[in-house]
């Protein structure tokens, strides 16, 4: 089996380091005692179930394909001898009986067994790989025989030097090669026989090939699902006991040093600034690796035709999105702390904003049972300047909290303008209500409205939190009235000066994104992000040179210069041994390269980008990448260098 002393390693060494980075990143903080031995053995119990439960799955579905696949080759080898395939010799011309005989005989066979992509006999012939007889094999199954792929091949063809188990049915061995290999024709598992002649002498062997991509997707699954469950369980220990961990630092050092004010504030932007990188460093560990599992996820979804195997990506899909939500409401809440969030000013068209949230969550409010209402009063402007991301983002925050906490009635939502300047929507539902005394305190972090909300409904307590500091930077607020056992009414305000519609941008031609003919080098050291990003280029018809680091993509340029190809675009990741990112970029800019380089990030910290920028690159993308993301960036950057070349 592929290795499982390297899954054994790849599951201790994820538990192994997350543990320990969060434990050396709270120690630097100040405490002591870093994750608690519960948070250790949790951790560790987590990555072994997901190891066992990976191991398990993985060893049943190849026990189904050896014994689906091995049984067939033994039968047809003796099928072979009967019909007299020693006859058969490198001289024997293409109209001879018995290999016409033993042609028709294998397609046959195909007939009757569809799962069987091909079968073929060979020898070894001085070290080479020759092949015997192979039929005309009817891959697509139209009745027609035709093309490099179907057509029938030459007696004696040598298809290469011998390799693996070809070799054992000359030592008397029937086997199944688990190896999953593929070619330009397919993904393939193969099983050998030895073919015996009248005086029970070895004299060729028989190959029988069985299409692999559904059982290379059901392995994929089961390593895949373990192992998110076992991140998300590290992400949750590892978050909610730094934060808490951290809370209780600042806390004792406010008692401590009351009456050291100015050393009390250099502490608190100290543990603020540890804080931040600690959050910057577990948000890139994360992301980086949510990038492989939600892209290769999409990528199996696009060929799975079984409902149940398709649900069971989609779930991997779902909470993957959700555990990138959850760390971007941490780093929101972050930067608004530390002062690092800024809002834009663009047109919005305010009704259409509204309108889309509350079909967003229709979904949710028709499963629960509870009317969704919507109504846009004629003082409310239409088109107005504003952060239409942000005000998007309370919304949709204030307006699911209203369905989650309603579990029969309605919830309205009310748009209205209270002066030239401003607006106000108004989230009415009739669901559980707040406590009076309760009613500011939702609005701290990690805050509800009690601890049985949190064990009902569940959530962080950060909705509110962010939602508050949000429309306070967009000029405005967010207000509650609410009584226990009513309902509640929320009220955001926020700044929405009136302006002219924008003039219409002209109408895209919707379809797939063609990159045929562009050469990308593309730099990162992950294998999986490698693979994946490779996948979506070359899918999209363009030509990929991957390499491991900085330095080994400025060798490759330069040949690649020197042998007169131009290349398109560099896409680059920005951590990387031996060179990283930045430093490709300069010494590439400062060696004269002017084709566009596009960084890619895991870090969600707007001074990560802004560096990538400082250091040359035209662009950056941020991890977890989609595959509509990703052609579309590279797409505009290919046609922007092409337009300068030109």
């Amino acid at each position: 089996m592929m290795n499982e002393h390297v899954m054994v390693g790849v599951y201790i060494a994820l538990a192994g380091l997350l543990t320990l980075a969060a434990h050396a990143a709270l120690r630097r903080l100040g405490v002591k005692r870093g994750l608690p031995a519960s948070a250790w053995l949790v951790i560790v119990a987590g990555c072994w179930a997901g190891y066992l439960v990976s191991s398990s799955e993985r060893a049943d579905t190849w026990e189904k394909v050896r014994r689906s696949v091995i049984g067939l080759a033994p039968t047809y080898a003796e099928e072979l001898r009967r019909l007299g395939h020693a006859r058969i010799g490198l001289d024997t011309p293409p109209d001879d009986p018995t290999y016409l005989s033993i042609i028709d005989v294998e397609k046959t066979w195909l007939e009757i067994n569809p799962t069987v992509a091909d079968i073929y006999t060979y020898r070894v012939i001085d070290g080479q790989w020759a092949l015997i007889v192979d039929s005309e094999t009817d891959y697509d199954h139209d009745g027609i025989y035709r093309g490099e792929r179907e057509g029938r091949t030459a007696i004696g063809e040598v298809v290469g030097p011998v390799d693996g188990l070809v070799m054992a049915p000359f030592e008397g061995r029937a086997v199944f090669d688990e190896v999953i290999y593929q070619d330009r024709w397919g993904t393939w598992v193969s099983a050998y026989a030895p073919i015996y002649d009248e005086n029970d002498r070895i004299e060729a062997a028989v190959g029988i090939d069985y299409p692999a991509d559904e059982w290379a997707k059901q392995l994929a699954m089961a390593r895949a699902l373990p192992l998110l469950g076992s991140l998300m369980l590290l992400v949750i220990f590892i978050s909610f006991t730094a934060t808490l961990s951290l809370r209780g630092l600042a806390l004792r050092r406010s008692r401590e040093q009351q009456g050291w004010l100015e050393t009390a504030r250099a502490a608190a932007e100290s543990a603020n600034r540890a804080k931040s990188d600690f959050l910057a460093n577990m948000s890139h560990e994360i992301r980086t690796p949510m990038t492989a599992i939600l892209g290769f996820t999409e990528v199996a979804m696009e060929s799975v035709t079984d409902p149940a195997v398709r649900g069971h990506l989609e779930t991997v899909h779902r909470n993957g999105q959700h555990l990138i939500e959850l760390i971007n409401d941490i780093l929101d809440l972050s930067k608004i702390e530390s002062g690092a969030l800024h809002v834009e000013q663009a047109p919005v068209n305010l009704p259409l904003l509204v309108a889309d949230v509350c079909e967003l969550l229709r979904i949710r409010a028709e499963h629960k049972g509870v009317a969704l209402e919507l109504e846009i009063e004629d003082s409310s402007p239409v088109w107005i300047t504003s952060d239409g991301k942000r005000v998007r983002q309370i919304l949709t925050n204030l307006v699911g909290n209203a369905i989650k906490f309603t579990e029969r009635g309605s919830v309205s939502v009310t748009v209205s303008g209270i002066s030239r300047q401003q607006v106000e929507v108004q989230i009415r539902d009739s669901g559980i209500g707040i406590a009076p005394d309760r009613l500011q305190a939702i609005f701290n972090p990690f805050e509800q409205a009690d601890a049985s909300t949190t064990r009902r409904f569940g959530g962080t307590g950060l909705g509110l939190t962010i939602s508050r500091r949000l429309a306070r930077l967009l000029g405005g607020d967010v207000e509650v009235e609410s009584q226990l056992g009513v309902g509640s009414v929320f009220r955001i305000t926020f700044d929405a000066p009136e302006v002219q519609a924008p003039a219409p941008e002209e109408a895209s031609v919707d379809g797939r994104i063609d990159l045929h003919g562009s050469l990308v080098l593309y730099a990162d050291d992950g294998v999986d992000n490698q693979r994946l990003i490779r996948h979506h280029l070359e899918k999209a018809g363009a030509i990929v040179e991957v390499v491991d680091d900085g330095q080994a993509a400025i060798e490759r340029f330069r040949q690649l210069q020197r042998e007169g190809r131009a290349i398109d675009l560099i896409l680059t990741d920005m951590q990387m041994p031996r060179l990283d990112g930045l430093g490709l970029t300069r010494q590439l800019r400062a060696e004269g390269c002017q084709t566009p380089i596009v960084a890619l990030t895991a870090s969600a910290m707007r001074s990560d980008a802004d560096a990538c920028l400082r250091a040359g690159c035209d662009g950056y993308l941020s991890k977890p990448i989609t595959r509509d993301h990703l052609l579309s960036a590279c797409s505009r950057w290919i046609w922007m260098e092409r337009r300068r070349a030109a």
